[in-house]
């Protein structure tokens, strides 16, 4: 029995599982694992979609052979795709190889589950030691809501300056509670953001704000950030390094035996944006300092770590084009002073939407016919509610099937639906619903996103998706890209380039 399953591990671990990671350009930090092929380009049925306007709508294709080897063939592009610098038409990819796209680069590797591990059980971790400061500020957040709901059910007395403001704490609340809930979720869910251009001030504010619940009361942090700092880098990553360098601070703090306090500083250093986490703990020697990101290696008592925080930090800061510097003295405290590239200037220019020449007046629905698919009564009337103030004529049902049998032959302007219990039955029912009206505007809803869901959306046919909650005009403005495309509007005509 433990030969067998010796054999079976060996026989698994001998099929190499490639990955693509992205080192630099918009998907800095993003994984993509290769089953049997990825395509790379800015537009049509492409596995990995880049917005850098030097990449072909289908630029160039990662494929996985029979015989296990992997080859990367460009597609014809306008530029070119490279290998370690070098243009290529098609040649096999050999592992650490980098693929240059545009202004992107992606790694080649084997899928390391190791490193899968470390993140996983670091990600658990630090949910947990977190968990009582978002619970803490979740609970404020509701109490809020709660508050303001109960005075507003006593309208009898209310005047319009104490209704209005007691709308203004329903709003606030909701959208603190729903923040924290994206912030849990997405820290959860893993490496499924998207590198963007980050504000460091504004970034670092919010985990320190979130690590001040967090931290004991004989801890105090505190925070001095530079304004203006600005890199490139993917938002839930960076947070988990810094949760993951305070976290340790706290431990080195503990250990000392003594109160404590963590510093966290943003400062501009030439062409370099630094964050420092420094503490007055109890320090390292020269032989702990000389192993801390090794993974699984931990100096701590048993029980007080796995020794995957200070790994995790590492890979993080390698895969964001940064460096990091460690200075400790026994006793007396640690400093890790990390840099990254910092951004002057966008790489390329940026299509943006203008959103606000697209989202509709109150009655742009024009009494057409909107149809919501959503298992959740409450959603369900939100959502039917606020399509009903934009003028649409609105019908609303549990799930597919339903739905079908509730319009029989009719044909809807717009079909929002819920992607993530919405029923089986989805392909067929958006199969029916084109059969009547091909250019039925489609927009999915999910309270998960993430790369399955989005996959699920490309699957199904339906180009825009709304994560959840989303506020009213969030909501119409998504509608109105959908309608508008619909319609045939050259949504070109309202983009504008944003040039250096």
């Amino acid at each position: 029995m433990v030969m067998m399953a010796l054999r079976q591990i060996t026989r698994s671990s001998s099929t190499i599982k490639g990955r693509l990671t992205g080192l630099s350009g918009e998907l800095l930090g993003r994984r993509f694992d290769l089953e049997k092929q990825l395509v790379v380009g800015r537009g049509g049925e492409v596995d990995i979609i880049l917005s850098d306007p030097r990449v072909s709508r289908e630029h160039a294709r990662i494929i996985k052979l029979e015989d296990g080897t992997v080859e990367i063939e460009d597609l014809g592009s306008r530029n070119g795709t490279t290998v370690n610098g070098v243009k290529v038409k098609r040649v096999q990819l050999k592992v650490g190889d980098r693929i240059g796209i545009g202004a992107a680069t992606f790694l080649y590797a084997r899928r390391d589950e190791l490193g899968e591990e470390i993140f996983s059980r670091n990600r658990m971790q630090t949910i947990g030691q977190l968990a009582v400061g978002l619970a803490h500020d979740l609970n404020n957040a509701l109490c809020v809501v709660q508050a303001a709901a109960g005075v507003l059910q006593d309208i009898g007395d209310l005047s319009p300056a104490e209704r209005d403001e007691c709308l203004a704490d329903v709003l606030s609340g909701s959208q603190r509670a729903a923040s924290l809930a994206k912030r849990l979720l997405s820290y959860a869910r893993g490496h499924d953001g998207r590198a963007e251009e980050i504000d460091l001030r504004q970034a670092v504010g919010e985990a320190v704000g979130l690590l001040k619940r967090a931290l004991p009361r004989t801890i105090a942090i505190r925070a001095e950030l530079a304004t203006g700092v600005r890199i490139f880098a993917d938002p839930l990553q960076l947070h988990q390094l810094i949760y993951n360098l305070a976290l340790n601070a706290r431990d080195a703090i503990e250990e000392s035996g003594r109160d404590g306090s963590i510093l966290v500083t943003t400062k501009v250093v030439g062409d370099e944006a630094e964050l420092s986490i420094t503490d007055d703990g109890c320090g390292m020697s020269e032989e702990v300092r000389s192993r801390i990101f090794e993974p699984f290696f931990t100096s701590k008592p048993d029980g007080r770590g796995h020794g995957v925080g200070l790994a995790t930090v590492a890979e993080i800061v390698k895969t964001h084009g940064g460096s990091m510097e460690v200075k400790s003295i026994l006793g007396m405290g640690t400093t890790f002073q990390i840099r990254f590239p910092s951004i002057k200037a966008r790489p390329w220019p940026i299509r943006r939407t203008e959103m606000s020449q697209l989202r509709l007046e109150p009655r742009s629905g024009a009494g057409r016919l909107a149809l919501v698919v959503e298992p959740q009564k409450g959603v369900r009337d939100a959502v039917a509610r606020s399509l009903r103030r934009a003028g649409y004529l609105v019908e609303d049902c549990e799930d597919a099937r339903s739905a079908a049998e509730k319009l029989r032959g009719r044909a809807p302007t717009l079909v929002l639906v819920d992607l993530d219990e919405a029923g089986r039955d989805l392909r067929g029912f958006i199969g029916e619903l084109r059969a009547v009206d091909e250019k039925v505007a489609l927009v999915g809803l999910s309270a998960t996103g993430g790369e399955g869901t989005l996959a699920e959306a490309r699957a199904l046919g339906v180009p825009a998706l709304l994560l959840k909650p989303f506020s009213h005009l969030e909501l119409l403005e998504t509608v109105a890209l959908a309608v508008l495309a619909r319609d045939g509007v050259d949504l070109d005509t309202t983009v504008q380039l944003e040039v250096d």
